[in-house]
């Protein structure tokens, strides 16, 4: 008889400890989870600067290289008129 109190003992210690420890959890999870929503987002904006790096040295570099191009093709425009 001893073997079935101390199985339904044991039963019941493990359920009220699994409600206590869900809550607790619950509780735990609610102060930890901005935290760790706040380092997830970190870690996700990390990855995301070098292609928003990218982008943005892409962009530079076609301005600078239109720029280049446009003041070549002033020059060799005026070079050519002036040969005539």
């Amino acid at each position: 008889m001893s073997k079935g109190v101390a199985k339904g003992s044991g039963k019941i210690v493990g359920k009220l400890a699994g409600a206590s420890a869900s809550k607790l959890t619950t509780k735990a999870m609610a102060k930890i989870s901005p935290k760790a929503a706040a380092v997830m987002a970190s870690g996700t904006a990390a990855k995301a600067v070098p292609i928003l790096g990218a982008v943005a040295g892409a962009g530079v570099n076609i301005w600078i290289i239109r720029s280049i191009g446009s003041a070549a093709e002033k020059y060799y425009r005026g070079k050519a008129e002036a040969a005539r």
